[in-house]
Parts: structure tokens; C-alpha cells; sequence
């Protein structure tokens, strides 16, 4: 019941929010001033995007010459995505890759791209061989399949656990394929996890439900993982 309450909130602020932008463009207050105003408003309501909040709209200022006309970024009401030039992305999936991609890679040139490399009508990743044009892996480790995303021997290179690190995946995809989705399962959590070979070596990453019950030995695992790559260990958060 909180959750629902909360849920309604939290549209109708960003609501008033993007009600707030359009009034600052219309008195010509400007576009920055607009986003300037977004950002604040939407760290506010969904503060664990805060920092991909930042950093796309600091792109978005710097390619604002790109993104003029009809084919320019267009944010969902929901404000769980944005669309641009017909393809719908995640909110979290980076404006630099989108102004900055390597040829013929990403959903407008790669049909495995706008295949694999999307959830729910989403667009979140690269597919495994556009990633690999985009040197040491980062841009993740590129889709194997939808939201599958392939294994690497760096948790922080992966997709999921780098931009994606934050984003609830039950929020990820076009409103009308989540209505098709029931997340809510007793004693389970529809998070972000892993499949390891017989050598524990991380073969692909993926949303899925877990118990919650093993959410603590998952998060353990990871940093053991991390500890034994010999990166820096650092709590998983989501």
C-alpha cells in the first residue's frame, strides 16, 4: 500500500516537473535553465540517478546543436526513458555513446543492436560485437540476448554493474510491456545477478529473481569476485 502511494507521488511530481520545464522554455527562460530545473526535481524523486542524471544532461548541453528538429531527444512522461530518432533508450543508457557512437554500431545500424541489445522495448546495451569496437570494454560487454548481457572479468565493465549499476530493472521498458509483468513475488527480488562456470569465471549478467533471502550472500559473492580480480571491493547497491 506505501509502495502504491509512493509510486503516485512520485508521478505526480514528476508530472509537475515537467510542467515546470515547458513554462521556463515558454517565457524564454531558456533550456538550460529548464534542465537545470529537471535535474533537481529528478534527483529529488528517483535519487539512485542522480549521477546518470548529471552526466546525460551535461552531454545533452554540449550536443545541444545535435539535437535539434524532429528527430531530436524526446523524455518519456514516465521519465524511465527517451527516444531519439524513433528508437526508445533507457534513461540511464549514456548521451555520449548516443553522440559519439563508433560507425555502424548501436540500434540505428545494427539490427542485433536494436534486437539483443534491448528489455522490454528498451534499448540498454550494445550487442557483443558492436561492444567490442569500443575499446577496453567501455561500453559493457555487449547483449547476447535480451538483457543477457555477456560475462567479463571485470564486474565493473559490465553494462548492468556501470551505468546500469543503479536502475531498479522492474522500471526498465515501455509502459505497456511492464503492465504484462508481475515483479512482485513473495520472497523473491527481481534484481541483478550472474552465472559463473565450473572456474567461477563470470559468464554472462542479467535481471532475474533471486530469493531475498540470498541477497546478502550475492552481494558478498560479488565483492569476493571483485576482491579476487583484484579490483577495489565496494558495496553493490540497487
Amino acid at each position: 500500500m506505501l509502495v502504491t502511494i509512493l509510486s503516485f507521488i512520485n508521478s505526480i511530481l514528476f508530472t509537475m516537473t515537467l510542467c515546470l520545464v515547458y513554462i521556463m522554455e515558454l517565457f524564454g527562460l531558456g533550456m538550460t535553465f529548464g534542465l537545470f530545473g529537471f535535474i533537481l526535481s529528478y534527483s529529488l524523486i528517483y535519487p539512485e540517478n542522480f549521477i546518470n542524471i548529471i552526466e546525460n544532461t551535461k552531454t545533452f548541453i554540449q550536443n545541444m546543436h545535435k539535437n535539434e528538429g524532429d528527430n531530436g531527444i524526446v523524455i518519456s512522461q514516465s521519465g524511465q526513458y527517451y527516444t531519439y530518432n524513433g528508437i526508445h533508450y533507457d534513461i540511464a543508457f549514456p548521451l555520449f555513446y548516443l553522440f559519439n557512437e563508433k560507425p555502424e554500431t548501436g540500434p540505428h545500424h545494427c539490427l542485433n543492436c536494436r534486437d539483443y541489445g534491448s528489455l522490454r522495448g528498451v534499448f540498454i546495451m550494445y550487442c557483443m560485437n558492436c561492444a567490442q569496437e569500443y575499446e577496453n570494454n567501455e561500453a559493457g560487454y555487449g547483449a547476447m540476448n535480451n538483457g543477457i548481457e555477456k560475462g567479463g572479468d571485470d564486474i565493473h565493465k559490465s553494462a548492468w554493474f556501470s551505468y546500469l549499476k543503479y536502475r531498479d530493472p522492474s522500471y526498465i521498458g515501455l509502459p505497456e510491456e511492464l503492465e504484462q509483468m508481475d515483479f512482485h513475488r513473495p520472497g523473491y527480488k527481481y534484481t541483478k545477478t550472474y552465472d559463473v562456470d565450473d572456474n567461477g569465471n563470470i559468464i554472462h549478467f542479467y535481471p532475474a529473481f533471486v530469493e531475498t533471502e540470498s541477497d546478502i550472500d550475492f552481494i558478498d559473492d560479488v565483492n569476493d569476485i571483485q576482491s579476487e580480480m583484484g579490483s577495489e571491493t565496494t558495496e553493490v547497491l540497487w
